[in-house]
């Protein structure tokens, strides 16, 4: 039973863990610096008692602290060390030394998928919203991305662009607003299959399109296009709706 409760616990931290990274930018940079401030002092504070304790020279003291504390960025750990402080040794003590090491490889990953993780960070973007209502919105363009922003702050709402061919510039300012810019023929003339990849299925989540590309041909066959897929999916009306931009206006 206690093996099974910490395999759960594991589990369902890691999933939340790995899930905040897929957060608006915005955000996982403040959440980043709130947990290295507070990670950072943890650990100069805990492992600068221990080694106060353990080790009579100062300056040795501090050296070892000072690795120890970039150590657990590092993945690093010297809790064995100084658990051989009666307060540090115990349970309590023991789960808040754990616990901010969590934290020191969290931020570390952090920066890592901020600089090298793109890929990784549309994959999970792309596995959240299959738990959400969506607004697609096709057409990056100026316009579309000042809507898409607006939806976003004020209202709360998950967004997607799916790209008409004309919005590859804009893909990594799509990025670091928290939304995605889905290519490929599959985007610009959607199906079922298009349909499943974002999550939408009969019964399951809203769908709200916008069709915003400049070129009001194009916002006419994308929605054509769309009601189609959504018939062969088997989508029901009530979970759908659709706005395009024809002819100067939006009907």
């Amino acid at each position: 039973m206690i093996l099974a409760v910490i395999y759960l616990l594991t589990m369902i931290l890691f999933i939340l863990l790995m899930l905040s990274l897929s957060f608006q930018p915005k955000f996982i940079t403040r959440l980043t610096g709130i947990i290295l401030l507070f990670t950072g002092i943890s650990g100069v504070i805990l492992y600068g008692y221990g080694y106060a304790v353990l080790i009579e020279n100062v300056p040795q003291a501090v050296m070892r602290t000072l690795f120890s504390v970039f150590g657990m960025f590092l993945g690093r750990s010297e809790i064995g060390t100084v658990s051989a402080v009666p307060l540090l040794a115990r349970p309590g003590m023991q789960v808040y030394l754990y616990a901010i090491h969590l934290l020191a490889l969290y931020t570390t990953a952090s920066a890592v998928i901020a600089t090298l993780g793109t890929r990784l960070i549309r994959t999970l973007r792309l596995f959240v919203i299959h738990f959400r209502d969506l607004d697609l919105i096709y057409g990056a363009n100026e316009d579309s991305i000042s809507f898409a922003e607006k939806l976003m702050k004020e209202k709360r709402r998950t967004v997607v662009f799916a790209d008409s061919g004309n919005g590859s510039g804009y893909d990594s300012r799509i990025l670091r607003m928290g939304s995605l810019l889905l290519s490929g023929e599959e985007a610009k003339r959607p199906n079922a299959a298009f349909l499943r990849k974002i999550g939408i299925r009969p019964g399951k989540c809203r769908l709200t399109v916008y069709c915003l590309d400049p070129d009001l041909t194009e916002n006419l066959h994308y929605a054509k296009a769309m009601r189609d897929a959504l018939e062969q999916a088997g989508i029901r009306p009530d979970q759908t709706a659709l706005t395009a931009l024809l002819e100067e206006e939006t009907a």
